[in-house]
């Protein structure tokens, strides 16, 4: 009995760690859920930003911005992430940015 109550609790605590987050781009968003990480994308070429959830393992530790050049395109893109629920949200971030 003990550890069925143990084993609940802790699928109970995996479940309500999945984070619901923005989709979309600067025109439409819609919020989805079941992510580690939400995030939000900007090409700096086009300056379009897009927002997304993630379940790939980041190091937050020392940033929440990573920098990532596409060598193909040639195009730098730089992807935040933020850890809890729906906090991408498109309003919040400076249009300058």
């Amino acid at each position: 009995m003990f550890v069925a109550s143990i084993l609940l609790i802790f699928s109970l605590l995996q479940f309500s760690s999945a984070l619901e987050c923005f989709e979309g781009n600067d025109l439409v968003t819609v919020a989805r859920g079941d992510y580690k990480y939400c995030v939000i994308s900007k090409d700096t070429e086009t300056k379009l930003k897009t927002y997304s959830g993630s379940n790939k393992d980041v190091d937050l530790s020392n940033d929440n911005c990573y920098i990532q050049y596409d060598h193909a395109s040639q195009v730098l893109n730089v992807h935040c992430y933020c850890a809890t629920d729906k906090c991408n949200v498109p309003s919040m971030f400076p249009k300058k940015w």
